[in-house]
């Protein structure tokens, strides 16, 4: 009966340090999902602000000059 209660309690004790192992890695997943989301963010405002830049430089040589041309 004695190692009944050991054997239980090592195996409880496998199950805990399974838990922490698998939530640890659970938790390292979750991190690197976000950390990607936030590279792949960041990456699109860099082609947004570009996209902007040259909108508004586009806008500034040709958008003024029709303008200038038919008033």
């Amino acid at each position: 009966m004695i190692d009944e209660r050991k054997h239980s309690l090592v195996g409880l004790m496998l199950a805990v340090a399974a838990g922490i192992v698998l939530g640890s890695l659970a938790v390292a997943a979750i991190f690197a999902v976000l950390a990607a989301i936030f590279h792949l963010v960041g990456w699109l405002f860099h082609v947004a602000v570009i996209v902007a830049v040259v909108a508004g430089v586009w806008w500034l040589i040709v958008g003024r000059r029709h303008h200038g041309s038919s008033a």
